[in-house]
C-alpha cells in the first residue's frame, strides 16, 4: 500500500501564526478499527521477524515525510543499585524530513530504558487498536509523554489497514527555526508536530525494528 502523511502545522517560520495548526481527529469505526486489527493479528511472526533487520526505527509516508529515532548508548555508566534512573537514561539520536525539504537532527538523552520500551508498547496497541484516536486539544493525556518532553505521540486516526501518526517535538527536539533563543523551547510544548500515514506492514516492521534495537539496552 502506498504510504501517504500531511504536516499538520502551519509554515513554522518565524512569526508565523499557528492558529488553526492543531486540528481534531475524526474518531476511527468500528469496521475501521476491526479491519486495522485483523491485518494485525497476522503479524506475529513479522513482528519476531523483521524484513530490515538492523535498521533504526524509520516511519515514512509516501509525501516525504520521515522519521527516524535511534538509542545511541546509555547517557552515564552502571550503577549498583538495581534500576537507577541515571543508569537508566538512553542518548536517542533522532532525525526528520518534511515534504518541502526542510529537515533537522537531535541528540538528547531523552527516554529511559523503561520508556522507550514503552513506546514500544504503545505502537503494538496502535496496530492492535487499544490505542484509540485522539483529538488535539492541548491536554496531555492525549499523548503519549515521556520524563523528558523532546517527544511525544499520538494517534491521529486509524482506516482499513492504515494508521496515522503524530510524533511531538518539543525543546532541544524541535527544528532550529523553532527554537527560541540560546536553544530555548520557542512553541508551547508538544504543539509542534508532523504526521505519518503508515500501512499496517510499515509499522509492523517499525515495532520490530525497535525492539531490535532496545534488545542492546536492557534495563539496569
Amino acid at each position: 500500500m502506498s504510504l501517504r502523511s500531511a504536516l499538520h502545522v502551519a509554515d513554522a517560520r518565524p512569526g508565523t501564526s499557528h492558529d488553526g495548526r492543531l486540528q481534531g481527529a475524526s474518531r476511527t469505526t468500528v469496521p475501521e478499527r476491526a479491519g486495522f486489527c485483523a491485518a494485525a493479528a497476522t503479524c506475529k511472526y513479522s513482528l519476531r521477524n523483521p524484513r530490515s533487520k538492523g535498521m533504526r526505527v524509520r516511519l515514512t509516508s509516501g509525501d516525504g515525510t520521515v522519521v527516524i529515532l535511534h538509542p545511541l548508548q546509555y547517557q552515564f555508566g552502571p550503577s549498583s543499585e538495581p534500576r537507577d534512573w541515571d543508569a537508566n537514561w538512553l542518548v536517542i539520536s533522532g532525525h526528520v524530513e518534511l515534504p518541502d525539504g526542510r529537515s533537522w537532527s537531535f541528540t538528547d538523552p531523552c527516554l529511559t530504558t523503561w520508556e522507550a520500551r514503552e513506546l514500544g508498547l504503545w505502537l503494538r496497541g496502535v496496530l492492535s487498536g487499544d490505542v484509540q484516536p485522539a483529538a488535539i486539544n492541548g491536554e496531555d493525556e492525549h499523548l503519549l509523554i515521556f520524563t523528558e518532553p523532546n517527544v511525544a505521540f499520538s494517534l491521529a486516526s486509524r482506516g482499513d489497514g492504515y494508521a496515522t501518526i503524530r510524533v511531538h517535538f518539543s525543546v532541544e527536539s524541535l527544528p532550529p527555526w523553532l527554537q527560541g533563543d540560546g536553544g530555548d523551547e520557542g512553541a508551547e510544548s508538544f504543539e509542534f508536530f508532523v504526521e505519518a500515514q503508515l500501512a499496517q506492514s510499515a509499522l509492523v516492521d517499525a515495532i520490530a525494528s525497535w525492539d531490535q534495537e532496545l534488545a542492546a539496552f536492557p534495563i539496569r
